[in-house]
């Protein structure tokens, strides 16, 4: 099935647990989604079968099938953020090239 149209709307908040980053780098959240709003249509073009007027049955003939779908949520879980400024790039470049290329074993 192909959606014809979609929209969604969401609203929420990060909740850090740390005041201050760490190592000026790293921050440690809760992301809350007060409202997720979802909306999609699909359109299907089905083949199908009738029975003509003789009572024999015949393939042919194309029907829409028209889906509405709404969904309404709310989430939580936790989150990681990465604050990387001018000053702090090069480190945390260093950091990640550390981390992929010597993995502790």
């Amino acid at each position: 099935m192909k959606s014809d149209f979609g929209a969604f709307y969401s609203s929420g908040k990060t909740y850090f647990v740390h005041p201050q980053p760490i190592a000026k780098l790293l921050h440690f959240g809760i992301d809350v989604t007060f409202l997720d709003l979802n909306y999609t249509k699909y359109m299907e073009l089905l083949e199908g079968e009738y029975q003509d007027e003789e009572g024999n049955w015949e393939t042919g003939g194309e029907e829409k099938l028209i889906t509405h779908k709404a969904e309404v949520g709310l989430q939580v879980g936790p989150s990681v953020h990465l604050k990387i400024t001018r000053r702090n790039w090069r480190i945390w470049i260093f950091s990640l090239c550390t981390f992929l290329f010597f993995p502790i074993l």
